[in-house]
């Protein structure tokens, strides 16, 4: 006996359902996770490979890489929280420009180091011409 359009359409109206219910408990996660880790972070969770690593993400990075390689790669491979690698932290770093006036990524990663530093580790000498 051949389906027709008719008998197929409850079929798709619980699919359309499925799918809906489906959607709406993604964003509830989503909004779950967005107080623990960053878009970036949640891209890679829901199964991305590769994503394009936001400046914060990477500033956050590289002030958790101060307390050492260890620590972060614990983090990162043990406790399987999504991290940039380390090399990725090292070609951002090589890719800085410098140039004259308010250097902003740097002034970033100075505001990141400086609040796991104690007061005397704080003090900067910055240079002017």
């Amino acid at each position: 006996m051949r389906s027709t359009p008719h008998s197929r359409r409850p079929s798709l109206i619980g699919l359309q359902l499925k799918l809906k219910a489906i959607r709406a408990q993604n964003t509830s996660y989503s909004k779950i996770l967005s107080k623990l880790f960053s878009p970036s972070q949640i891209k890679i969770l829901s199964g991305r490979k590769m994503i394009h690593w936001d400046v914060q993400d990477i500033v956050r990075s590289h002030t958790l890489k101060l307390f050492g390689n260890k620590a972060y790669t614990l983090i990162k491979d043990k406790w399987n929280i999504p991290l940039p690698s380390q090399s990725t932290l090292g070609r951002w770093g090589r890719k800085m420009e410098f140039y004259e006036g308010t250097l902003h990524k740097i002034l970033q990663l100075m505001k990141g180091s400086g609040q796991v530093m104690d007061e005397h580790e704080r003090v900067c000498v910055l240079l002017m011409r």
